[in-house]
């Protein structure tokens, strides 16, 4: 691969800075482009996209179900982590209508705040069926092992679900069955990045089925170098989508699927998903993922898609 073109660094108080600036909304933290459809396509195409990976997750008859469900998968709760949170958009649309369990990690003060208020209307949360965790951090030292026993990480509050409070400190390092990062990852530098993504593998759950899912915008690789556009306005990166990849693989990270979302407008940097695991810490890892290294979905490979503009989308 060719040497990556320099960027810029982010600067995690630059950016804090620029997003508390920012209205406390869905268009806040989609930077103007909440009101239109980007929203509902989002979520919609991050459900079908997590429902394709984890059948097991669909609450409705459906044929992506297995006949011959997995032992346990009746009685178990699903774990999700959601990091850069913002106002809590992805756990309320994507997140809490398919798992039972939700941690929000966020670092920009307004924002998460409107979060906390926000849960308490979540799919499950007046019922008190499913939980949702709100911790105030920046990535940059939050241990997805350990929530809320670092002084980095704030917990301002549970909704749902109660517990006793020594079964809350059980769960709170019981791991994830989904870590989901979107619109979050270009206020980390490459270092911080391949660093968080370490402590993120080694809090998924074992058993096959854990992933970690990356949900960004990528800008364009002229000449397939791998490369990062630095957009001063919010401190932030936007990657090309080889940089990732390099990212992943230090990581240790083994990519296992890749798709484009469809549906944006014209004009916008194109976003994709990439699913994300560990294979080498997993001794019993589910078939369905190893029929390939990589997959590749919807024509991914050097498009002008619909995208995510770099100057928004819910980068804290």
């Amino acid at each position: 691969m060719a040497a990556t073109p320099m960027a810029e660094t982010p600067d995690t108080a630059l950016g804090i800075e620029y997003w508390n600036s920012q209205p406390a909304s869905i268009d806040g933290v989609l930077g103007g482009f909440g009101e239109g459809s980007l929203p509902r396509v989002d979520a919609l195409g991050s459900r079908l996209f997590l429902l394709h990976l984890r059948p097991e997750l669909c609450t409705v008859p459906s044929s992506l179900k297995s006949l011959s469900p997995l032992p346990g998968a009746a009685e178990k709760r699903f774990r999700a982590l959601d990091v850069g949170a913002g106002v809590g958009r992805v756990t309320a649309e994507v997140l809490l209508p398919l798992v039972h369990d939700a941690v929000v990690v966020e670092p920009v003060t307004n924002f998460v705040n409107e979060a906390l208020t926000r849960s308490t209307s979540w799919r499950g949360i007046p019922d008190a069926t499913k939980s949702a965790t709100i911790i105030q951090g920046t990535l940059q030292a939050f241990d997805p092992a350990c929530p809320i026993r670092l002084p980095e990480a704030t917990l301002l509050g549970r909704v749902g679900r109660s517990l006793p409070e020594d079964q809350w400190s059980l769960e709170d390092v019981s791991g994830f069955d989904i870590v989901w990062c979107q619109w979050c990852l270009g206020h980390l530098s490459d270092p911080d990045l391949v660093a968080f993504f370490k402590r993120a593998q080694a809090a998924l759950r074992p058993g096959g089925r854990s992933l970690i899912i990356v949900k960004e915008n990528l800008c364009s690789e002229p000449d397939a170098v791998a490369r990062a556009s630095y957009d001063p306005e919010d401190s932030s990166l936007t990657r090309s989508d080889a940089l990732f990849k390099d990212l992943f693989k230090k990581a240790g990270l083994t990519l296992i699927r890749e798709q484009i979302q469809e549906g944006f407008e014209a004009g916008l940097y194109p976003v994709k998903m990439h699913v994300l695991y560990n294979f080498s810490s997993c001794l019993n890892i589910d078939p369905r993922f190893t029929t390939g290294t990589h997959y590749n979905d919807n024509h991914i490979a050097e498009r002008n898609g619909p995208g995510y503009p770099c100057t928004g989308g819910e980068k804290k």
